[in-house]
């Protein structure tokens, strides 16, 4: 079974949508978790409407051993300088091995929130300030996003 999550006993939403209009390509992780047989933190995107832009750039990393904690660590350092260009070029550099997925209208992407992954660079040239993209001619990139939790004996667990 699948059932919604609660943090400090509140009930949280179970889904939201994300509007991009642009992507500066920031390689980055959404948690440190790590991901095991046991347990695991996951994203989980629906991809409306793409437009052909923002495809996901993942950095398969090894880390499903505890000898790869301090490894990952120190790239996870890394992350939290954000946009600092050395920083990403360092993580490019530590994360060599690359897969990009091409996403259309409608894929489903499942991916361990402890994965390096990145939103491929793009900007769509609009306001963002803009609410109405019903007249662009190239209106903006629209996902719905949640996240999962897996652990053992345990019902799914579906949260934003």
């Amino acid at each position: 079974g699948c059932a919604g999550g609660e943090m400090g006993g509140w009930p949280t939403p179970l889904g939201t949508f994300r509007r991009m209009h642009r992507s500066d390509g920031l390689i980055h992780i959404d948690t440190a978790a790590l991901l095991t047989a046991e347990r695991g933190e996951f994203a989980a995107n629906v991809y409306v409407r793409t437009g052909g832009r923002g495809n996901l750039r993942i950095y398969p990393a090894m880390q499903y051993s505890l000898l790869d904690l301090p490894w990952l660590h120190a790239l996870t350092r890394l992350c939290a300088d954000g946009c600092v260009p050395s920083s990403q070029q360092a993580i490019r550099e530590r994360l060599p091995l690359l897969r990009t997925l091409e996403l259309r209208d409608g894929d489903l992407v499942l991916l361990s929130t402890g994965r390096f992954h990145e939103v491929e660079r793009f900007d769509d040239g609009s306001d963002e300030s803009d609410e109405s993209d019903e007249s662009d001619s190239t209106p903006a990139r629209l996902s719905a996003q949640c996240w999962l939790s897996h652990q053992e004996g345990a019902p799914l667990q579906m949260w934003v």
